[in-house]
């Protein structure tokens, strides 16, 4: 029933929602290993909604894959937009994390979409994943200074997680001393700032481990001391600046995490994104570099600072560390003090220096988007930007036309409580529904008074700010697809998603319209599932013919092959034999006698 009635349900209503927008359109697309052992593609969709007249994000589609080029990643994507019914010249915008396959895949749908017919442009470019581009810069930094803290997180957290024994010998300890009885937390590489509440987690318990490992296991267990893991988490308990470096590690994290959890919603949010990402770099800056430096800077301009040289650095005391770590590095000698603000001061130079080369500081569709906020329709900038989004996006509107509406709407009495709540703390309300209030705007004839506007805002709220969806999208993939469940097919998955996704936008499965489509397609679920059995059985043995067809091939092949090189062998030995006649009737001759 999932797989044949609600899943394609909820799938067209997505489908036919696009359609009736008119709007263009964001993929947002991932891949992972899942526990079937099966690359799984995910692809999401982003765009404004007619029927909810604000920007939502659906699932689209999984493919399960086996390899994952980047042209099966790129045709899958275009198929996920052609199968459902949907305009591929609506697509505006690919977002994805990094890794060079995906350069191969914005590629390839970009020149698909720029060789379609009436539309002489590609994709929109507005960078990668930003929030893929902060883990790297924190990463950046930790291989500057502060690896080897990283190993001691994940060395704690295995000690414990492999040995209930040792668990319950530690609980003793935490008892003992008063402590709270917390675990240890698992910090995950490839998300660098895992690392800051495992941090945490460790200062709390700081005192127990000490005593555990330094005291406790040489004492009661003094085998384990010679496994190479304590050997590695022993070595850090000793050492004099451990607590120092966490303190500074989660300060430095603390500048990174209000970005990356502000940009983890689905509600659009790249209007806000350049002044996000100034602000980051800025803070980042303001650290380690000269202060007559950044005053009255722009954002371009700022990223433009060498920061190797010397001469643009705080001074030694001025460096900026954390006031925390400024209280522990007092600890040290002098000499391990500067040591340690070098090191400090390397991580901030890494890190900054990868933001700069990776993020879009000079975008002019992120910088231009700025004017899509409620507070800054007054500025006098705010028609030439404007402008600016339209055509960086192309916008199919008439450039001066769009201007002078956004002189109309500059003088429109717009009510504070359209864009900020009322009620205390006072936060901003979501940018579409705001704009969903202006599009509702008649003029004395009753007509829209902003047509153009908003043409504009629907497309460009339509662009994302962040592959998070597609994460989390993972995540309810894998508590469908576990460990007893690896035989789901395709189709099954694509169901449970698009009935899940589906349902959040109802108070409850009761709250479902049974609408006459549903209805048929609930009747005809076990047809189609007979129909699509048999379609894959046939898949199934066509791709099994046409394999033997080619091993056969692979085997004549071979054997031709064998036979072209035993026939090269004979020619080759009776080249010898023939070359060696000719060397004898050579010396024959040469004493005179008869060949």
């Amino acid at each position: 029933m999932v797989s044949e009635a609600t899943g394609p349900y909820f799938k067209q209503v997505v489908a036919d929602d696009v359609k009736n927008s008119g709007s263009p359109f964001t993929l947002q697309y991932d891949e992972t290993t899942n526990a079937q052992i099966n690359k799984q593609l995910d692809i999401k969709i982003r765009y404004w909604s007619s029927a909810q007249s604000q920007v939502v994000v659906h699932h689209l589609q999984t493919y399960l894959m086996g390899h994952a080029t980047g042209r099966q990643l790129a045709e899958k994507i275009i198929s996920s937009i052609q199968d459902n019914g949907i305009a591929f010249g609506q697509l505006q915008m690919l977002e994805s994390d990094g890794p060079n396959v995906n350069k191969t895949v914005w590629n390839i749908v970009n020149d698909a979409l720029v060789n379609l017919p009436n539309r002489n442009y590609g994709l929109t470019d507005i960078g990668t994943c930003n929030l893929h581009i902060c883990h790297n810069a924190f990463a950046k930094g930790l291989e500057m200074f502060g690896s080897s803290i990283s190993e001691f997180v994940i060395d704690l957290h295995l000690w414990f997680k492999m040995s209930a024994a040792r668990r319950e010998d530690y609980e003793l300890v935490q008892e003992e001393m008063g402590l709270a009885k917390h675990k240890f937390l698992k910090h995950v590489e490839c998300r660098w700032l895992s690392l800051r509440p495992a941090l945490l987690r460790i200062l709390e318990q700081l005192k127990g481990l000490k005593k555990y490992f330094l005291t406790v296991l040489p004492e009661k267990q003094s085998s384990s001391t010679s496994n190479a893991r304590y050997i590695r988490i022993r070595r850090q308990l000793e050492s004099k600046d451990l607590v120092a470096q966490i303190h500074f590690l989660v300060s430095v994290a603390d500048i990174f995490n209000p970005f990356l959890k502000f940009f983890q919603t689905e509600e659009p949010l790249v209007h806000l994104l350049y002044d996000q990402l100034a602000t980051l770099l800025a803070v980042l800056l303001g650290r380690f570099i000269r202060k007559d430096l950044l005053a009255n800077k722009s954002t371009r301009k700022l990223s433009k600072i060498c920061l190797e040289d010397v001469g643009n650095h705080l001074a030694y005391t001025e460096l900026e560390r954390g006031e925390q770590t400024r209280q522990e590095i007092k600890k040290l000698s002098e000499e391990k003090q500067k040591k340690f603000v070098l090191g400090a001061k390397s991580f901030l130079i890494a890190a900054t220096k990868h933001l700069i080369n990776k993020l879009p500081f000079d975008n002019l569709i992120l910088r231009s988007s700025i004017v899509l906020k409620p507070d800054v329709r007054s500025e006098d900038w705010a028609p030439k930007a404007i402008r600016i989004l339209a055509k960086e996006l192309k916008v199919s509107v008439d450039l001066d036309n769009l201007a002078d509406e956004w002189r109309i709407y500059q003088l429109e009495n717009i009510p504070e409580d359209w864009h900020t709540q009322t009620e205390e703390p006072r936060k901003p309300i979501r940018v579409d529904h705001f704009w969903r209030k202006v599009d509702q705007l008649k003029d004395s004839s009753g007509q829209r008074k902003f047509p153009s506007i908003m043409k504009v805002v629907k497309t460009a709220l339509g662009l994302g700010h962040g592959n998070a969806e597609v994460e989390r999208g993972f995540s309810e993939s894998g508590k469908s697809v576990t460990d007893d469940r690896v035989r789901l097919s395709e189709a099954s998955i694509n169901g449970i998603r698009a009935t899940s996704d589906g349902l959040k936008a109802f108070k409850g499965p009761g709250s479902v319209p049974i609408t006459k489509q549903l209805l048929q397609l609930g009747r005809s679920a076990h047809a189609h599932y007979v129909m699509r059995l048999e379609k894959e059985r046939k898949e199934k043995e066509e791709a099994q013919k046409q394999l033997t067809v080619q091993r056969e091939q692979a085997l004549e092949l071979e054997a031709q092959k064998r036979q072209l090189s035993r026939e090269n062998k004979n020619l080759q030995c009776k080249e010898k034999e023939s070359e060696g006649k000719r060397e004898l009737s050579k010396i024959a001759w040469k004493l005179g006698m008869p060949s």
